[in-house]
């Protein structure tokens, strides 16, 4: 067998966070009854708080979405030490029939998103769609005919979230979720990070923020 190279590649972080008994209560109890608003798509609902992994009942899980953060940064990206943290987070509430179009994260490096309920399989899967700008193995404007759908030849890739998934990527890769075709609804946390500090110290791209 060849040996094949994906260069240029957009890493796609996914691990888990397992609750504890505590979180599982509040997630089962008191998620479905916080205060949410409507998105301005009219697709689904967030909280009004954009602060959410500050509550002390979510301490435990930010430190560890951090840690994630950092062994994304750090150890697959193999980024030189820069400070990291999280700017915002929101839980995202889809009821039967909603769903995410395609977006992305302003003002924001890595963002991610972990999944608090979700009921079954048919809650909508995760797509990440790579910008028509962006050629991969030929231009946007050609769509050859292929065989069986690989990371090598697509343009957009679907992962099927279950509860306790954490997923972290680049904050500007388009990214949408399908609708949500059960009867119950699905949560999830998501957070931007952003940089402090030194960033770079190399001669004409110096950058401190």
């Amino acid at each position: 067998m060849p040996d094949i190279t994906p260069l240029f590649s957009t890493p796609i972080y996914r691990d888990k966070i397992f609750f504890v008994d505590k979180e599982k209560s509040f997630i089962n109890d008191k998620l479905p009854h916080l205060n949410y608003q409507g998105y301005d798509s009219g697709n689904g609902k967030t909280t009004k708080e954009k602060n959410f992994l500050d509550r002390r009942i979510f301490r435990r899980i930010k430190c560890e979405i951090v840690e994630h953060v950092k062994n994304y940064a750090f150890n697959v990206l193999q980024l030189k030490k820069i400070n990291l943290y999280i700017t915002s987070s929101w839980i995202n509430k889809h009821d039967s029939g909603d769903f995410a179009q395609a977006h992305v994260h302003c003002n924001s490096i890595f963002s991610g998103v972990l999944y608090l309920d979700v009921p079954n399989e048919n809650c909508g899967k995760l797509i990440f769609h790579a910008p028509h700008s962006l050629p991969t193995f030929m231009t946007s404007t050609i769509f050859p005919d292929v065989e069986n759908d690989n990371i090598y030849n697509s343009r957009s890739w679907s992962m099927n979230p279950v509860s306790e998934d954490l997923f972290i990527f680049p904050s500007h890769l388009l990214h949408s979720v399908e609708r949500n075709n059960s009867y119950q609804s699905r949560f999830s946390l998501s957070f931007n990070c952003f940089v402090k500090g030194n960033v770079s110290d190399v001669k004409t791209m110096e950058l401190n923020i």
